[in-house]
């Protein structure tokens, strides 16, 4: 009886450590820098953009393998030019190491936008904020 019972509870073991599937990259392409957040039973991922636009890709999970891609943190035009130059950006500088958080309802992304002007000198680098009760968008 005893053997038994030891037998079926390393069956049940392993039957219960059964991992899922899957293959890296869980997001194909070009998505360095993650920061995941999680809200309830769902995930959201934001990654550097760098010079690209739209610029910081947000993905949606319910698992961390299977993501689909929400929407971008920037989007309009208007929010790359000025101040946040992604115009005449080089190309390593624009928006590194962004982080997505969760507070009160309000979904967060604070990033930095690097401007390196070609010369060798020191970049400018801006900090920001920006703000959507909806990952996907305003």
């Amino acid at each position: 009886m005893k053997k038994t019972l030891i037998i079926a509870f390393q069956i049940f073991m392993f039957l219960g450590a059964k991992e899922g599937h899957f293959i890296n990259p869980i997001i194909s392409g070009a998505h360095p820098d993650p920061s995941i957040c999680r809200v309830g039973d769902d995930y959201y991922i934001v990654n550097s953009s760098f010079e690209y636009f739209p610029g910081l890709p947000i993905h949606h999970s319910k698992d961390l393998v299977n993501w689909e891609l929400i929407g971008h943190g920037l989007h309009r035009e208007e929010q790359c030019s000025g101040a946040m130059n992604l115009v005449d950006v080089q190309s390593d500088g624009g928006i590194h190491a962004p982080t997505i958080r969760y507070n009160k309802g309000i979904f967060y992304i604070i990033t930095t936008n690097v401007h390196n002007k070609g010369d060798g000198s020191p970049g400018l680098m801006r900090n920001f904020v920006i703000t959507a009760k909806d990952p996907s968008g305003p």
